[in-house]
């Protein structure tokens, strides 16, 4: 190993040994000289084709372990040190060194909120008395491998985060809390697939993600009030039909595991009112989908699908859709019945026109289009009065409709990286207009008239070709020290 690579290593471990009892902005600034020296140790390392030495990973994981537990008990410290007892609401005392629940909590009457994660509380020790009327409770990360006694005796609580522990059965007795409503356990130590859940009426919401699950637990069918799962980033592919007596299930996010579109058995949650399956590896629009005809938000981003089905029409509640990072060359004509759709996310995807029936959608707010093919947009545009969001940048627009000058509740208009060789006149009309970005075309002038735009606060116009009226024009804007102010890029 060079000199200068142990010198680097020398300095690293001596800046994160300095900061005990330094200020915080102290601790900042040897953050980031800390940061700078392990960015050039890395280089070096890469460089020289060797790894860095154990010892000082270790080193380095225990003192920051140290630090985090410092700046915890600063911000703890500052918070008592500025807020009434009897107001305090959250506190949280995660990654500090308490082994018992410290005194001043039994003061803290308002509290609703309190976080244990990667604490070192003995719970079989804690006075549930002094936490009586909590109603958010983390225990994240502290070891357990079954749920402490003192939970059951908590009747005001409303959720339960157990993340990260070894965690395997939810007992009977969780029925006693009658208020208990949200259970997340991400990040699991053990088979879940296999966690024992007894009936429960109480449960609304349960999270489970990244536990490596191969399958959906069976068991899940017992909490039959369920109104809402997800199941993000575990190891599955189906979602089995056994959890259709979830009669109550309205929101479902299956979002980052492999899923075969026909092997989704949906079709009897027609009660389902949000449904989430982004990057899934899906290749196919599962049909099942169809037949969700109360779905208000429909997420399908970064998947592999290269068609929308001509039946999509038929989810007529949808106010929601995201198929960004698709593969979908073009909308079917149904898609234009969709009259109570918010809000689009089509980015990142092959499509290479709008049709005019877009103008039936008049309850669209947000529209995003960007990174596709398009070469031209329908004049019926201009009839979407409620349009206060359009996002067409990266596309092949050499112009846009002169009806775009009557989105009066227009605030965001970007069109960047496209075709344009003139700036579009229409544009002054937009009096809302707060964010425009023009950059990245071929035009040349600017008209002076922009500065009548009294809303607009962020203008982007860097990478274009600008003449002497168009220079002339952003110098005007930029040395503007009164009026209406531009944050400016160019």
């Amino acid at each position: 190993m060079t000199v200068k690579i142990l010198l680097l290593l020398t300095a690293l471990v001596i800046a994160e040994g300095v900061r005990a009892q330094r200020t915080q902005q102290e601790i900042d600034s040897l953050k980031r000289v800390e940061k700078a020296h392990s960015d050039s140790v890395q280089s070096l390392l890469r460089q020289h084709q060797l790894q860095m030495p154990d010892s000082v990973i270790q080193a380095r994981l225990e003192r920051r372990q140290r630090l985090n537990m410092e700046l915890a008990q600063r911000r703890i410290n500052s918070i008592l040190a500025n807020t009434r007892k009897d107001t305090l609401k959250s506190l949280s005392l995660s990654n500090t060194s308490y082994t018992s629940l410290p005194g001043f909590v039994a003061e803290l009457t308002d509290l609703t909120t309190l976080r244990l994660s990667n604490s070192n509380i003995d719970f079989d020790g804690l006075d549930p008395e002094s936490i009586r009327q909590i109603k958010h409770l983390d225990l994240s990360k502290t070891g357990l491998d079954e749920i402490p006694e003192f939970v059951f005796t908590l009747d005001s609580l409303q959720s339960l985060n157990l993340s990260e522990n070894s965690i395997t059965k939810i007992p009977r007795k969780l029925k006693r809390l009658k208020k208990l409503t949200e259970l997340t356990i991400n990040e699991s130590n053990v088979d879940l697939e296999n966690l024992k859940l007894y009936r429960n009426t109480n449960i609304r919401k349960i999270t489970l993600h990244e536990n490596n699950l191969s399958r959906i637990p069976r068991r899940l069918k017992r909490l039959k009030r369920l109104e809402y799962i997800s199941l993000v980033s575990n190891d599955f592919n189906t979602f089995p039909k056994y959890l259709r007596k979830l009669k109550h299930l309205t929101e479902l996010s299956l979002s980052g595991n492999y899923l075969l579109s026909e092997e989704l058995a949906l079709s009897g949650f027609k009660q389902l009112k949000t449904l989430r399956l982004n990057k899934c590896n899906l290749y196919n629009f599962p049909t099942a989908i169809l037949e969700l005809t109360n779905l208000e938000e429909l997420q399908l981003s970064t998947n592999k699908i290269n068609y929308l089905p001509e039946e999509l029409g038929r989810l007529t509640k949808l106010k929601s859709l995201s198929f960004y990072k698709n593969q979908v060359p073009r909308l079917p004509k149904s898609f234009y019945n969709l009259k109570d759709l918010e809000i689009l996310d089509a980015y990142f995807n092959n499509i290479e026109r709008i049709d005019p029936e877009i103008q039936k959608m008049k309850a669209l707010k947000v529209l995003y289009i960007s990174n596709n093919k398009i070469f031209s947009l329908p004049e019926e545009i201009g009839e979407l009065s409620d349009l206060k969001q359009l996002y067409v940048h990266h596309n092949r627009l050499s112009d846009i409709p002169v009806s775009i000058g009557s989105l009066s509740e227009l605030e965001v208009l970007h069109i960047n990286n496209n075709r344009f060789t003139e700036f579009p006149t229409q544009i002054l009309k937009l009096t809302q207009l707060r964010d425009l970005d023009i950059s990245r075309n071929d035009i040349q002038e600017i008209p002076e008239e922009i500065l009548d735009l009294k809303n607009l606060r962020l203008l982007f116009v860097q990478k274009n070709p600008w003449n002497k009226q168009g220079r002339e024009v952003i110098d005007t804007i930029e040395n503007r020290t009164t009026g209406t102010e531009l944050i400016f890029n160019h």
